[in-house]
């Protein structure tokens, strides 16, 4: 199920599991505090929190600050405090490497970059942060995130 934390109602029934999947760098490092105590009175007995979060480092994250439009936050050490204090408790964390085909980056990159930057940026000023990042870089390459996963 998609929903809004603000659509939920007091009557909805608990949720078991919540995947938080490159969630973060969407929110506000203040509403984040917000968020994961929203999260822990929504969940079930043993309910679990899963977080995958791109690094500090990813290129996507270089190629939406590189248009003008920092990642608000990342999953950091201070977000490990935060869900902690909101009442959770860590289970794992791991980073995440592996391959990924960028045999056709640029017409999915061009797409993600105009959303990520709310469409502020022009398709031409994606396709040259593009160039500067990945220059005529196609192929095989690797993905670099967080796995963190917390239980109520």
């Amino acid at each position: 199920m998609e929903t809004k934390l603000e659509q939920w109602s007091v009557a909805d029934k608990a949720v078991d599991l919540v995947l938080l999947f490159s969630v973060l760098f969407h929110v506000d490092r203040a509403d984040r505090e917000a968020l994961f105590q929203q999260l822990f009175t929504r969940m079930a007995p043993n309910g679990v929190v899963a977080i995958v979060s791109p690094l500090p480092k990813a290129a996507i994250i270089r190629l939406v600050e590189g248009l003008g439009n920092p990642a608000k936050v990342f999953h950091d050490e201070m977000a490990d405090k935060e869900m902690l204090a909101a009442g959770f408790k860590l289970v794992c964390k791991q980073d995440l490497k592996g391959p990924a085909d960028w045999s056709q980056p640029l017409e999915f990159l061009v797409t993600l970059g105009l959303h990520l930057t709310d469409n502020l940026a022009s398709e031409q000023e994606v396709r040259a942060a593009i160039d500067d990042l990945y220059g005529s870089f196609t192929g095989s390459g690797y993905f670099h995130k967080t796995l963190a996963i917390f239980s109520k």
